[in-house]
Protein backbone atom coordinates (compact mmCIF):
# COMPACT_ATOMS: atom_id res chain seq x y z
CA UNK A 1 0.00 0.00 0.00
CA UNK A 2 1.75 3.07 -1.00
CA UNK A 3 -1.60 5.41 -0.83
CA UNK A 4 -4.54 5.70 0.86
CA UNK A 5 -8.08 7.67 0.74
CA UNK A 6 -10.51 9.06 3.63
CA UNK A 7 -13.05 6.87 4.62
CA UNK A 8 -14.75 9.05 5.33
CA UNK A 9 -15.14 12.38 3.91
CA UNK A 10 -17.47 15.56 3.20
CA UNK A 11 -15.39 16.06 -0.28
CA UNK A 12 -17.72 15.04 -3.32
CA UNK A 13 -14.66 13.97 -4.79
CA UNK A 14 -11.14 12.90 -3.54
CA UNK A 15 -8.33 12.15 -6.25
CA UNK A 16 -5.65 9.86 -4.41
CA UNK A 17 -2.04 10.62 -6.04
CA UNK A 18 1.13 8.46 -6.17
CA UNK A 19 4.63 8.48 -7.98
CA UNK A 20 4.58 4.73 -9.45
CA UNK A 21 7.20 2.65 -11.38
CA UNK A 22 4.42 0.72 -13.76
CA UNK A 23 7.55 -1.45 -15.69
CA UNK A 24 8.45 -2.31 -12.33
CA UNK A 25 5.15 -4.18 -11.60
CA UNK A 26 5.08 -5.37 -14.96
CA UNK A 27 8.88 -6.92 -14.11
CA UNK A 28 7.78 -8.40 -10.98
CA UNK A 29 4.84 -10.25 -11.96
CA UNK A 30 6.73 -11.51 -15.50
CA UNK A 31 9.41 -12.64 -12.57
CA UNK A 32 6.64 -15.31 -11.23
CA UNK A 33 5.90 -18.36 -13.90
CA UNK A 34 2.12 -18.56 -12.80
CA UNK A 35 1.37 -15.06 -13.81
CA UNK A 36 3.17 -15.87 -16.60
CA UNK A 37 1.16 -19.07 -17.32
CA UNK A 38 -2.41 -17.31 -16.56
CA UNK A 39 -2.03 -14.34 -18.96
CA UNK A 40 -0.84 -16.70 -22.05
CA UNK A 41 -4.47 -18.22 -21.51
CA UNK A 42 -6.25 -14.89 -21.65
CA UNK A 43 -6.99 -12.73 -24.81
CA UNK A 44 -4.37 -10.13 -25.33
CA UNK A 45 -5.87 -6.65 -24.90
CA UNK A 46 -5.41 -4.80 -28.10
CA UNK A 47 -3.66 -1.66 -27.20
CA UNK A 48 -4.71 2.19 -28.91
CA UNK A 49 -1.63 4.46 -29.87
CA UNK A 50 -2.33 7.94 -28.98
CA UNK A 51 0.00 11.01 -29.24
CA UNK A 52 -0.32 11.68 -25.58
CA UNK A 53 1.36 10.23 -22.55
CA UNK A 54 -0.19 10.26 -18.92
CA UNK A 55 3.15 10.02 -17.37
CA UNK A 56 5.85 12.69 -16.72
CA UNK A 57 8.94 12.19 -18.62
CA UNK A 58 11.96 10.49 -17.06
CA UNK A 59 13.86 12.35 -14.18
CA UNK A 60 15.96 11.52 -11.80
CA UNK A 61 15.41 13.49 -9.19
CA UNK A 62 11.89 11.98 -8.87
CA UNK A 63 11.34 10.09 -5.93
CA UNK A 64 8.76 7.02 -5.55
CA UNK A 65 5.81 6.62 -3.30
CA UNK A 66 7.52 4.84 -0.19
CA UNK A 67 4.82 1.52 1.23
CA UNK A 68 3.21 3.74 4.24
CA UNK A 69 1.12 1.67 7.20
CA UNK A 70 -2.56 1.30 6.64
CA UNK A 71 -5.06 3.31 8.83
CA UNK A 72 -7.74 2.12 10.13
CA UNK A 73 -10.77 3.76 12.17
CA UNK A 74 -12.07 2.64 15.21
CA UNK A 75 -15.59 1.14 15.71
CA UNK A 76 -16.53 4.31 18.24
CA UNK A 77 -15.02 6.28 14.98
CA UNK A 78 -16.42 4.74 12.39
CA UNK A 79 -20.11 5.49 14.14
CA UNK A 80 -19.34 8.69 14.54
CA UNK A 81 -17.90 9.85 11.13
CA UNK A 82 -19.99 7.43 9.06
CA UNK A 83 -23.48 9.02 10.30
CA UNK A 84 -21.70 12.81 11.07
CA UNK A 85 -21.13 12.67 7.19
CA UNK A 86 -24.60 11.23 5.97
CA UNK A 87 -26.16 14.06 8.62
CA UNK A 88 -24.12 16.71 6.66
CA UNK A 89 -24.98 15.60 3.46
CA UNK A 90 -28.80 15.15 4.62
CA UNK A 91 -28.51 18.71 5.73
CA UNK A 92 -27.23 20.63 3.09
CA UNK A 93 -29.43 18.70 0.17
CA UNK A 94 -32.71 19.14 2.13
CA UNK A 95 -32.71 22.28 2.43
CA UNK A 96 -33.12 22.86 6.25
CA UNK A 97 -31.44 25.06 8.45
CA UNK A 98 -30.68 22.63 11.15
CA UNK A 99 -31.69 19.90 13.23
CA UNK A 100 -34.12 19.70 16.29
CA UNK A 101 -33.28 16.88 19.20
CA UNK A 102 -35.28 16.06 22.48
CA UNK A 103 -32.58 15.72 24.77
CA UNK A 104 -33.19 13.62 27.41
CA UNK A 105 -30.05 12.68 28.78
CA UNK A 106 -30.16 8.95 27.74
CA UNK A 107 -27.95 6.89 26.24
CA UNK A 108 -29.97 7.01 22.27
CA UNK A 109 -31.05 10.94 21.99
CA UNK A 110 -26.90 11.81 23.82
CA UNK A 111 -25.61 9.22 20.93
CA UNK A 112 -27.30 11.15 18.15
CA UNK A 113 -26.24 14.83 20.10
CA UNK A 114 -22.81 13.26 19.74
CA UNK A 115 -23.19 12.90 16.21
CA UNK A 116 -24.15 15.64 15.47
CA UNK A 117 -21.39 17.36 17.29
CA UNK A 118 -18.98 15.46 15.90
CA UNK A 119 -20.67 16.27 12.73
CA UNK A 120 -19.81 20.12 13.20
CA UNK A 121 -16.47 19.26 13.49
CA UNK A 122 -15.98 17.51 10.35
CA UNK A 123 -17.33 20.73 8.72
CA UNK A 124 -14.99 23.62 10.34
CA UNK A 125 -12.03 21.11 9.61
CA UNK A 126 -13.11 20.74 6.26
CA UNK A 127 -13.40 24.35 5.84
CA UNK A 128 -9.86 24.95 7.40
CA UNK A 129 -8.83 22.62 4.73
CA UNK A 130 -9.73 25.00 1.74
CA UNK A 131 -13.15 23.49 1.07
CA UNK A 132 -15.13 25.81 -0.75
CA UNK A 133 -18.01 23.76 -1.18
CA UNK A 134 -18.11 22.93 2.45
CA UNK A 135 -17.89 26.46 3.21
CA UNK A 136 -20.34 28.02 0.98
CA UNK A 137 -23.37 25.51 2.26
CA UNK A 138 -22.26 26.36 5.77
CA UNK A 139 -22.89 30.08 5.25
CA UNK A 140 -25.81 29.14 3.79
CA UNK A 141 -27.22 26.96 6.52
CA UNK A 142 -26.05 28.53 9.47
CA UNK A 143 -26.99 32.17 7.64
CA UNK A 144 -23.85 33.54 7.90
CA UNK A 145 -22.90 37.39 6.30
CA UNK A 146 -20.52 39.93 5.75
CA UNK A 147 -18.09 37.25 4.94
CA UNK A 148 -18.14 35.61 7.60
CA UNK A 149 -18.34 31.61 7.85
CA UNK A 150 -17.17 28.78 10.73
CA UNK A 151 -14.15 29.12 12.60
CA UNK A 152 -15.57 26.79 15.66
CA UNK A 153 -17.43 23.93 15.73
CA UNK A 154 -19.29 25.14 19.30
CA UNK A 155 -20.41 28.04 17.65
CA UNK A 156 -21.17 26.25 14.14
CA UNK A 157 -23.57 24.04 16.07
CA UNK A 158 -25.26 27.15 18.25
CA UNK A 159 -26.61 28.11 14.61
CA UNK A 160 -28.02 24.86 13.57
CA UNK A 161 -28.18 22.90 16.13
CA UNK A 162 -31.20 22.99 18.91
CA UNK A 163 -31.80 20.97 21.94
CA UNK A 164 -34.80 20.61 24.51
CA UNK A 165 -35.01 18.70 27.66
CA UNK A 166 -38.52 18.07 28.23
CA UNK A 167 -38.30 17.43 31.68
CA UNK A 168 -41.73 16.04 34.01
CA UNK A 169 -42.49 15.37 37.34
CA UNK A 170 -41.11 12.44 37.00
CA UNK A 171 -37.72 13.43 35.71
CA UNK A 172 -34.78 13.12 37.78
CA UNK A 173 -31.81 15.77 38.32
CA UNK A 174 -29.34 13.60 37.21
CA UNK A 175 -30.68 13.32 33.79
CA UNK A 176 -31.31 17.55 33.19
CA UNK A 177 -27.74 17.64 34.32
CA UNK A 178 -26.47 15.35 31.55
CA UNK A 179 -28.52 16.90 29.26
CA UNK A 180 -26.60 20.31 29.60
CA UNK A 181 -23.30 19.14 30.22
CA UNK A 182 -23.70 17.80 26.77
CA UNK A 183 -25.63 20.68 24.95
CA UNK A 184 -22.51 22.73 26.42
CA UNK A 185 -19.62 20.65 25.35
CA UNK A 186 -21.41 20.15 21.91
CA UNK A 187 -22.17 24.01 21.49
CA UNK A 188 -26.33 23.29 21.22
CA UNK A 189 -28.77 25.85 21.57
CA UNK A 190 -30.00 24.30 24.48
CA UNK A 191 -33.62 24.90 26.60
CA UNK A 192 -34.86 23.46 29.38
CA UNK A 193 -38.80 23.19 29.11
CA UNK A 194 -41.58 21.60 32.12
CA UNK A 195 -44.12 19.77 30.01
CA UNK A 196 -46.26 19.18 33.15
CA UNK A 197 -49.05 21.39 32.03
CA UNK A 198 -48.93 19.86 28.82
CA UNK A 199 -49.67 16.50 30.09
CA UNK A 200 -51.90 17.15 32.74
CA UNK A 201 -54.23 19.12 29.96
CA UNK A 202 -54.26 16.07 28.08
CA UNK A 203 -54.98 13.47 30.88
CA UNK A 204 -57.82 16.16 31.86
CA UNK A 205 -58.95 15.75 27.96
CA UNK A 206 -58.91 12.24 28.22
CA UNK A 207 -60.70 11.88 31.45
CA UNK A 208 -63.32 14.18 30.45
CA UNK A 209 -64.08 12.07 26.88
CA UNK A 210 -63.56 8.40 28.66
CA UNK A 211 -64.35 8.94 32.27
CA UNK A 212 -61.28 7.22 33.00
CA UNK A 213 -57.88 8.62 34.01
CA UNK A 214 -54.24 6.89 32.83
CA UNK A 215 -52.34 5.33 35.74
CA UNK A 216 -48.88 3.78 35.44
CA UNK A 217 -48.91 -0.07 35.32
CA UNK A 218 -46.93 0.04 38.54
CA UNK A 219 -49.72 2.16 40.09
CA UNK A 220 -52.12 -0.03 39.15
CA UNK A 221 -49.89 -3.24 40.64
CA UNK A 222 -49.76 -1.62 43.83
CA UNK A 223 -53.60 -0.87 44.31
Amino acid sequence: MIAQGSQFSLRDVEVVVAQVDLDAVAGFRGSISSFQEQASCKTKISSVAVQYSLCQPFNLKMSLSGPLKITYHSPEEEIAFGPGCWLWDYLRRSGASGFLLPLSGGADSSSVAAIVGCMCQLVVKEIANGNEQVKADAIRIGRYANGEFPTESREFAKRIFYTVFMGSENSSQETRMRAKKLADEIGSWHLDVSIDTVVSAFLSLFQTLTGKRPRYKVTMVEH
